[in-house]
């Protein structure tokens, strides 16, 4: 098999413990010359396993010009990869891996192609109330780069310090054309939505 699609992302670490995953950032920001190695790589695991047909999900550091796989798992991907996909590229990756294993033809995107975009997790770094203005998530309230803001809890409900992903408290899919714009539309986000924890 040959790859027909894929989305090189950076992961977006919980800054307290530098661990849990609180998004990610498409494009990664990797030289081509680095992602052509992590397929190369993979395309070995791929004939090594006789893997031929179907999704693939891979978790991986990078140290200079030195890439290390830590995972691969014949999935579409966690962390809202499919989320990140649509705001990207307009497509829907559960759909096309259907449709492509019921025989039909998918066209897959160019990945030069997709608009530079992220997936946020809304958390708290500490116990507490979760606040914020409902009536500021209409969509024509919303800055024109941001995608989607999907809410967990309702006003005024006890929420949990981040740990792992049952602690999130909300998901904004947005768009930016660097990390940096990235954080800081994040951060505009919550000030437009007035997101506090207050102490419970």
């Amino acid at each position: 098999g040959a790859f027909v699609f894929q989305m090189c992302t950076s992961r977006l670490r919980n800054p307290e413990d530098q661990v849990g995953t609180v998004g990610h950032i498409f494009p990664s920001g990797l030289s081509r010359a680095l992602q052509e190695q992590l397929m190369a790589e993979l395309t070995d695991i791929f004939d090594h396993f006789g893997y031929q047909n179907g999704p693939v999900d891979c978790d991986f550091i990078v140290s200079g010009d030195t890439i290390s796989i830590l995972e691969v798992t014949p999935r579409l991907g966690g962390n809202a990869i499919s989320k990140l996909a649509k705001a990207s590229f307009g497509i829907s990756l559960p759909e096309c891996y259907l449709r492509r294993q019921l025989g039909f033809d998918v066209d897959w995107p160019d990945v030069m192609t997709g608009k530079p975009a992220a997936v946020c997790l809304i958390v708290s770094d500490t116990d507490g109330v979760s606040h914020y203005d409902p009536e500021a998530l209409e969509r024509a309230r919303l800055p024109s780069w941001v995608h989607k803001v999907d809410m967990d809890y309702a006003p005024g409900t006890a929420v949990r310090k981040f740990r792992d992903g049952r602690d999130r408290i909300g998901e904004v899919t947005l768009f930016g054309e660097t990390a940096q714009d990235v954080h800081a539309h994040f951060a505009a986000v919550l000030r437009h939505i007035h997101f506090t924890i207050a102490p419970s």
